[in-house]
């Protein structure tokens, strides 16, 4: 491993610590989120009250319309008070029919 991919593999440990932190503590909430395939570079949107799990089951191949498309790594999510917004917000993202929606939601965070 060089010095310019150790750096690479670092930003990437410290972002995912950041993503784990950010999970924690917001509990009691439930979340829009967006993933992507690091197989085909494709985004699935969904909502969740445990968004830890949620990735968790997408990446074990129980989530049946990503099933052996992943590995999926979550890029975006919102908080939401209640399942309701949650659900609209993911349909709005997904009414879109937009890549450079998506990727402009991720790049914001």
């Amino acid at each position: 491993l060089n010095e310019s991919s150790a750096f690479v593999v670092l930003e990437h440990i410290i972002t995912l610590c950041k993503l784990v932190i950010i999970i924690i503590h917001l509990d009691n909430m439930f979340y829009t989120y967006i993933i992507q395939s690091e197989k085909s570079g494709r985004y699935y949107i969904g909502h969740t009250e445990n968004l830890s799990l949620r990735v968790e089951r997408h990446n074990a191949g129980m989530v049946k319309s990503t099933k052996n498309k992943g590995p999926w790594v979550l890029k975006y999510f919102e908080k939401l008070e209640t399942k309701l917004q949650a659900n609209q917000r993911e349909l709005a993202i997904k009414a879109k029919k937009s890549r450079m929606y998506i990727e402009g939601l991720i790049s914001k965070t």
